[in-house]
């Protein structure tokens, strides 16, 4: 298939057409504009095949990593709903007449034919009076949000929720789509509908440029010579000395937002003053998202109800604030399972296909999963509504210590023990590090901690003491033949506009922005991670800590890539 320009920068909706036609016979007008229906056909120009070298990158990208065609799962526009409004003096739109179509009757599978059916009596309010009429499009839209959108005083007000039955936005064949920018029909609805009483002889309602309201994360499996898969080599950061290795084996989402915006909306301000419906994102804007007075909370430790209500797989219980890794609320993914899911289909700035050539730098990113979009006001962290970790959607990673020096780790049954970021080993190999360093922090913080009450009965600390990090061995195999796992977590907070300054927050720097690819990568893990239970733990992830820290478990490589959706043309 040649798509040429029509895979530029989102999808359009295209032909769109008007024609009248009267319920009854009348001794008036055969088609008079007061009676009966108004139909719209509706013509959609979908990305099915192959790409054409002419193809231009969506110019609203704010990244240089390029654009993402998408699966044909993820383009398929299986019905639309069409709502007509105008807008008031105060910028607030209002609804006028609606329409949805999943009834295909004709094209082919580049170019599907839908109809659509208007009220000629709501068309009437509006014909006539020369007043700008908005054309906003809901491709893939359920009927439970299509009658939010119906019932509602504000249509634009509605919210969806993914924990709702019927409300996904990510479904096979289903991806939700909405308005990118604003379409209208800049002279109004004519007064006399006759005059477009066939499909040959069409009233142009223009052009509708729509994007996905779902967020994708893609993943890259780690690779190094001589190692198995996604097996990291742990080196002291400062020393440099090799410390031993840590094997990633799987990942989960954190902070998912529960609602979501069927219309895009940005503000100028930090703060999400006087938001705009479906204006593009831009360097010098802020995409809003719900939850705003959450996400304006100044101490959020006390806010723990409202965000698990808020987001799902937050690992937080108001008894305990930080984040458990041991928590049920988290859905699990192997790593070595995302080898398996579908390839992406990667572009370079100029249109080059990039993925899957040999030896290139995109090579091997999967299709992980799918979420909602969520954005944090504010850039400072001392301002009350600060991109923290308690409202930033990420991911978390998990592992094991495979080995500490060239010690295999899998038969050993003891407790561990970190400090300073050095894994020492179990409680004797602490304390022989104790004796060998009388007179250090470590010597110190041993005879503080390994004291009468805060030890078990094998002489091992009962949680986390003058920072002291336990890690416990939990054995994954049989009473007969146990194999044993010290797991360690990682926690990152996903990256929309890197400043590239790790000591400070820039704007739309931490965000899930819908229509983005996220391409995420580990190339290296510096520290042996956080334990499990957050009472093990020195540091644990605290959900008023920022976004931003000095502080660096491993580094992410991450691309942000804006699907690059249809253009549908809509030619009534």
């Amino acid at each position: 298939m040649k798509l040429n320009k029509l895979f530029a920068a989102s999808t359009l909706l295209a032909a769109m057409v008007l024609t009248g036609c009267s319920d009854e016979k009348t001794d008036g007008p055969a088609n008079s504009a007061s009676e009966g229906n108004v139909y719209a056909s509706l013509k959609l120009s979908l990305p099915v095949g192959s790409r054409s070298t002419t193809i231009d990158p969506d110019d609203n990208t704010n990244s240089n990593d390029g654009y993402e065609i998408g699966q044909e799962y993820e383009n398929t526009v299986a019905s639309v709903f069409v709502v007509l409004a105008t807008q008031n003096g105060s910028g607030t739109f209002e609804k006028v007449a609606t329409a949805n179509s999943d009834l295909k009757t004709g094209g082919d599978g580049e170019h599907p034919v839908y109809v659509l059916t208007f009220q000629n009596s709501e068309l009437q309010e509006v014909a006539g009076k020369e007043e700008e009429i908005f054309v906003f499009a809901y491709c893939n839209a359920s009927s439970a949000l299509q009658n939010k959108i119906k019932t509602e005083t504000d249509f634009a007000a509605p919210t969806g929720d993914v924990t709702t039955s019927g409300e996904i936005i990510w479904g096979k064949n289903a991806f939700l789509m909405s308005n990118r920018e604003l379409a209208s029909i800049k002279d109004g609805i004519p007064a006399d509908l006759s005059d477009y009483n066939t499909p040959a002889k069409p009233f142009d309602l223009g052009t509708v440029d729509v994007q996905r309201a779902a967020v994708r994360f893609d993943f890259k499996q780690y690779q190094e010579e001589g190692r198995e898969p996604n097996t990291y080599p742990i080196k002291h950061e400062i020393l440099d000395e090799y410390m031993g290795e840590v094997v990633l084996e799987e990942m989960a989402l954190i902070n998912q937002s529960n609602t979501y915006y069927l219309l895009s909306r940005t503000s100028a301000s930090a703060n999400w003053s006087d938001p705009k419906l479906c204006v593009r994102e831009n360097r010098n804007n802020w995409v809003v998202s719900t939850n705003e007075d959450l996400k304006n909370q100044s101490n959020l430790g006390s806010q723990i109800d409202a965000i698990n209500k808020a987001f799902s797989f937050t690992g937080r219980t108001v008894e305990n604030t930080n984040i458990d890794f041991n928590s049920k609320d988290f859905e699990w993914t192997k790593i070595s399972d995302i080898a398996n899911n579908d390839d992406d289909n990667h572009y370079d700035k100029e249109g080059n296909l990039t993925w899957p050539e040999d030896n290139n730098i995109m090579e091997g990113y999967k299709i992980w999963r799918y979420t909602t979009e969520n954005t944090i006001p504010c850039i400072s962290a001392t301002e009350t509504g600060a991109q923290k970790r308690g409202i930033t959607t990420g991911i978390i990673f998990k592992g094991y210590i495979k080995s500490l020096g060239d010690d295999d780790l899998s038969d050993n049954n003891e407790v561990l023990y970190a400090f300073n970021n050095l894994l020492y080993g179990n409680k004797d190999a602490l304390k022989a590090a104790v004796d060998a360093a009388p007179a250090s922090g470590l010597a110190d913080a041993f005879q503080a901690a390994f004291t009468d009450g805060q030890m078990d009965e094998n002489g091992d600390l009962h949680a986390s003491y003058y920072g002291f990090t336990v890690y416990r061995p939990t054995n994954i195999g049989t009473t007969d033949k146990p194999v044993y796992r010290h797991y360690v977590y990682y926690t990152y907070w996903n990256r929309h506009n890197d400043n590239g300054n790790n000591t400070q927050m820039g704007p739309m720097e931490f965000a899930t922005v819908r229509n983005n690819v996220y391409k995420l990568a580990v190339t290296a893990i510096n520290q042996f991670g956080h334990p499990g239970d957050p009472d093990d733990d020195p540091d644990p992830e605290d959900p008023d800590d920022p976004d931003e820290s000095d502080k660096v478990y491993f580094k992410v490589s991450v691309r942000v890539m804006p699907w690059v959706v249809r253009i549908n043309n809509i030619t009534l």
